[in-house]
């Protein structure tokens, strides 16, 4: 585990804090299936299964165009962009200090 659990489970509380689960939702739960391992489960997904305006900086006409980066910082820098939904919360996660920023880091290195 990156980090250690402390750091996970603070990470995992920071992310919710500053923002980041108003669009990646910590859990979904299934719909009723016939199949009952799949029947209304919850799936803790901690993603965005949703299509957002995130700003000219990310668009390319892709409406499921995940995996731009392995690099999370990065990743995380490329929501912010001129008319992103995410502006405020990537300005939440860049005041983190950096301690309680690397314990979001290994919280996403977790999942």
């Amino acid at each position: 585990m990156p980090g250690g659990a402390t750091s996970i489970a603070n990470g995992k509380q920071k992310l919710i804090e500053v923002g980041c689960a108003l669009c990646h939702t910590p859990s979904f739960t299934t719909s009723k299936s016939t199949i009952a391992a799949l029947s209304e489960k919850p799936v803790n997904l901690f993603s965005d299964l949703l299509v957002h305006d995130i700003g000219d900086g990310l668009a390319d006409g892709i409406s499921q165009g995940d995996g731009r980066t392995s690099n999370l910082e990065r990743a995380i820098r490329e929501h912010s962009s001129f008319g992103s939904e995410a502006n405020g919360v990537i300005n939440n996660f860049n005041n983190l200090g950096e301690r309680t920023k690397q314990d979001v880091l290994n919280f996403l290195r977790s999942l």
